[in-house]
């Protein structure tokens, strides 16, 4: 009895393929739906990316792209990409300067959105304006940040506070940083609350500008960790679109 077998294939015609329509099967193939865990320890030329995880749960993770694993072109074509097509997180601002201290410049300009869910104590016990541009709280992010403008940096912090005290400060800190809150200041609080706002916000970021000297992280923004209230008996409902704003654009 005759055995039939299937001719072997002498070269793969996926590489025939023109190199953008290969692209837009890498972004199609390779963004997922939940954010990429990075961690310091997997800081290669080519770093593990790890999906199907919990915050602080080290089980059930496994590695994102498959593909490098296929051949060496897929691995040469593909071995980064996930950096530009999802989201990244780290734990811990020290994680993150460990990845890029230990990693080439040329991996970082692959990074788009880059969460760090915030575990620095220091940071946790003198959360201040000025840390937010000051080079002294972090002079390897702010590196980062200044060379790869596309970069878009969101530290989760996890201090919490009240309502009222959440929306005041974050507002005050986005009017100081990006000083795109001055028509909605009225609507979102009462006269004398706006007025204090603005005015503080003027005098800091003057105070600022002089001491540093330098423009302001416009990819760097710092937002809650904790998610914005549904519904409050607090707020209204233009605070409450605001804060949504803010918990996920940051300031």
């Amino acid at each position: 009895m005759a055995v039939f077998s299937a001719p072997l294939q002498s070269q793969c015609y996926f590489f025939n393929i023109p190199p953008e329509l290969r692209n837009a099967i890498y972004e199609y193939a390779l963004t997922e739906f939940m954010p990429l865990l990075c961690t310091a320890g997997d800081a290669t030329g080519s770093p593990k990316l790890l999906l199907q995880y919990q915050p602080g749960d080290k089980e059930a993770r496994r590695e994102a792209n498959q593909l490098r694993y296929v051949c060496r072109q897929l691995n040469y074509e593909a071995r980064t990409l996930s950096l530009r097509y999802n989201d990244i997180h780290f734990h811990g601002i020290e994680n993150f300067e460990s990845f890029l201290l230990s990693s080439m410049h040329t991996l970082h300009r692959r990074f788009r959105n880059v969460i760090i869910l915030d575990d620095h104590e220091s940071l946790k016990k003198s959360y201040t304006i000025n840390q937010l541009i000051d080079r002294s709280m972090s002079p390897v992010l702010y590196t980062f940040c200044s060379r790869n403008p596309k970069a878009r940096v969101v530290i989760r912090n996890s201090r919490r506070f009240t309502e009222g005290a959440w929306l005041t400060i974050y507002v005050k800190l986005r009017q100081t940083l990006r000083e795109d809150m001055e028509e909605k200041m009225e609507t979102m609080f009462d006269a004398e609350t706006a007025g204090l706002i603005k005015e503080g916000s003027i005098s800091l970021r003057r105070d600022l500008v002089e001491k540093y000297q330098r423009p302001f992280l416009q990819n760097l923004r710092i937002a809650p960790t904790a998610d914005y209230p549904q519904m409050s008996t607090y707020w209204t409902d233009v605070q409450l679109a605001e804060a949504k704003r803010l918990y996920e654009e940051g300031c």
